[in-house]
């Protein structure tokens, strides 16, 4: 499938957003912990990051069933969904933490490093 044939490409621009911020370390101290706006009237953190990836995802792990309307291939969804596996148990056990609780647990690493994989296959796509 090719990107002008998706459904609905505002949403992918939304996903690519979200992978953006879960995967550089440097926004996400500068942003989310620092709230060091790039600009007057931004905002940005966790949750609101989290709420995003879940209005996109819509709180499942059957991401292929994306594919058309805002993602491209069974290869980008599984890398969306390891980002979703990654993700989700921490907030299961963190809950309500203030963001930098999570940056500072080690499992932080696993959502980056998955993000950062969905991100570049994301951008990649023709």
């Amino acid at each position: 499938m090719r990107l002008s044939e998706l459904k609905f490409p505002a949403m992918r621009r939304a996903l690519i957003e979200t992978m953006t911020s879960l995967s550089d370390r440097d926004y996400q101290q500068r942003v989310w912990i620092d709230e060091k706006y790039p600009q007057p009237g931004f905002f940005d953190d966790l949750t609101t990051t989290v709420n995003v990836f879940h209005d996109l995802i819509a709180d499942d792990e059957d991401v292929d069933r994306y594919v058309g309307a805002f993602l491209v291939s069974g290869e980008e969804a599984t890398a969306v969904e390891r980002v979703y596996r990654a993700l989700d148990p921490m907030i299961d056990d963190l809950a309500d933490s203030p963001d930098d609780r999570y940056l500072s647990d080690p499992r932080w690493t696993d959502v980056v490093t998955a993000a950062t994989r969905a991100k570049a296959l994301l951008n990649t796509a023709r």
